[in-house]
């Protein structure tokens, strides 16, 4: 039996008799296999192996009332941190977690679980004795922020408790227009330029950034924010012919290819002195022609 055998089985029999494997690598699939009953699982929660074990907590299968047990008990603190990421963890326990852990590693279990509300986030995030205490709830937070699963709602949650962390919010795809304006704009204050540059280089190529913010972004003093501004297809026409007149040929090079240029201004970009500049407009040709 190889590895895809197992992990796509969904036959209950098959994964309970493959979970008491000697065979670590068999074990291994079969604990995170979401088919894996659960009598396997709780079986498996208790395994020699750190990992086996942590992840039969984890798995979506493994029962609520076994994962609250496991965080009331002695049990090692590697397993009670795996238990806070079960999906099936009651909301009022989650919380109570949130508001009442002294553990950074616990709170980003909690912030990262798929069941956290906005207000057990908030909470996790307004526990101001674990974001003092530094390095890995910041790890868990940036997680959340570039979380394909976070909402615009707790994105904002995010920059408003924790601006440090714009860079990871810019980059979600789940950003609205308006919060990528508001970071874009606290980007470009004076003396922010140098903390500001990857957000700044973030929101210039979101496909969600208003024209408006394209429009602020294009004079910015780094080549590659005004690069992403000049290929992102929401910049305005206007922009890109200003753009057009870069000195840097890599942002003259994304305005010829992007699909917005004016024809007059494609036409002069096709006897710009740079030859990827002059390829650029004639790749615009092919995959846009012109009437």
């Amino acid at each position: 039996m190889d590895y895809n055998a197992i992990r796509f089985t969904k036959d209950p029999a098959e994964l309970e008799a493959l979970a008491a494997s000697e065979e670590l690598w068999i074990v291994y699939e079969v604990v995170d296999n979401p088919y894996t009953p659960v009598n396997a699982l709780v079986a498996l929660s208790k395994h020699s192996d750190f990992r086996v074990a942590s992840h039969a907590v984890k798995n979506p299968r493994f029962p609520a009332d076994a994962a609250v047990a496991l965080l009331a008990s002695k049990a090692d603190r590697y397993f009670k941190v795996a238990a806070a990421e079960n999906p099936n963890l009651p909301e009022s326990v989650l919380l109570k977690l949130a508001k009442e852990t002294t553990d950074s590693v616990m709170l980003s279990s909690v912030l990262n679980n798929p069941s956290s509300t906005y207000e057990i986030i908030e909470a996790g995030l307004s526990n101001k004795g674990i974001v003092a205490d530094g390095q890995y709830t910041y790890i868990g937070v940036s997680v959340l922020a570039g979380a394909k699963t976070s909402s615009n709602e707790v994105l904002e949650l995010i920059h408003r408790l924790l601006p440090d962390q714009a860079y990871h919010v810019a980059g979600n795809r789940n950003a609205s227009p308006n919060l990528l304006d508001t970071l874009a704009r606290e980007a470009l204050r004076p003396g922010k330029e140098n903390d500001g540059l990857e957000v700044a280089r973030s929101v210039a190529k979101h496909k969600n950034v208003l024209p408006s913010t394209l429009a602020l972004l294009a004079s910015h003093a780094d080549i590659w924010v005004r690069t992403k501004v000049a290929w992102n297809p929401s910049t305005e026409p206007s922009v890109l012919v200003d753009l057009s007149n870069d000195a840097t040929p890599a942002v003259r090079t994304a305005v010829a290819k992007n699909r917005n240029t004016p024809e007059d201004t494609l036409q002069k970009l096709e006897h710009d002195r740079s030859s990827q500049v002059r390829n650029g407009a004639a790749v615009n040709r092919l995959k846009n022609p012109r009437p």
